[in-house]
């Protein structure tokens, strides 16, 4: 039901271009893909049994993977989405571009040179200098990440 209900509402923002609307849309979003996600982890649960031949119960593995896959996929589309209106919102009240991208990194665990401009990284990114540039790991990760 909340699905149906997000689906008709996204479909009617095409039309309206709220981001008010959107922002509802993606909160809700967030909460109805963390629901489906934990009823269909007790969905898969609620099937197994220990009569099932390996061939049915390969196709309920792969059912039940594929559900999860789709909502997890679901929750971290809608999550990025959520994400890029804040900080384009942010943006748009004049806050600097610096603290953005730093938010943004932190978000994300990327690294961010000293100019600001992203490069890649990670979840384990520590240097503090590479191929000249100053870098700043932005993840927490012990006593030798700064912020």
């Amino acid at each position: 039901m909340g699905l149906i209900g997000v689906i008709i509402a996204s479909l009617v923002n095409l039309f309206l271009r709220s981001s008010g609307l959107d922002w509802i849309i993606s909160i809700i979003g967030v909460g109805v893909f963390a629901g489906l996600t934990a009823y269909d982890t007790q969905r898969i649960k609620g099937m197994y049994d220990l009569n099932d031949d390996s061939t049915s119960a390969g196709r309920k593995a792969v059912t039940g993977a594929l559900s999860l896959y789709l909502n997890f996929i679901n929750l971290f589309m809608i999550l990025l989405r959520l994400a890029g209106a804040v900080a384009s919102a942010a943006f748009k009240s004049g806050l600097d571009r610096g603290l953005i991208v730093r938010i943004s990194s932190w978000l994300f665990c990327t690294a961010v040179r000293a100019d600001g401009r992203h490069r890649g990284g990670g979840f384990h990114e520590r240097t503090a200098q590479h191929a000249g540039n100053q870098r700043r790991p932005i993840c927490i990760h012990g006593p030798s990440a700064v912020a």
